[in-house]
């Protein structure tokens, strides 16, 4: 799944940003956000980033 996100955000350069977070490494921030399933999909308003 992963090449078709690269892709996607590829595409929506300057209309969206995309991200990735791998949460092995990053588990306090993933536990933060509630992800608790993969893949997850969060949004966020322009203001929280």
């Amino acid at each position: 799944m992963a090449p078709e996100w690269r892709k996607m955000a590829r595409e929506l350069e300057g209309v969206v940003r995309i991200g990735a977070v791998n949460c092995v490494d990053e588990w306090n921030l993933c536990n933060m956000e509630h992800i608790a399933s993969y893949p997850t999909l969060k949004i966020y308003p322009w203001r929280k980033l």
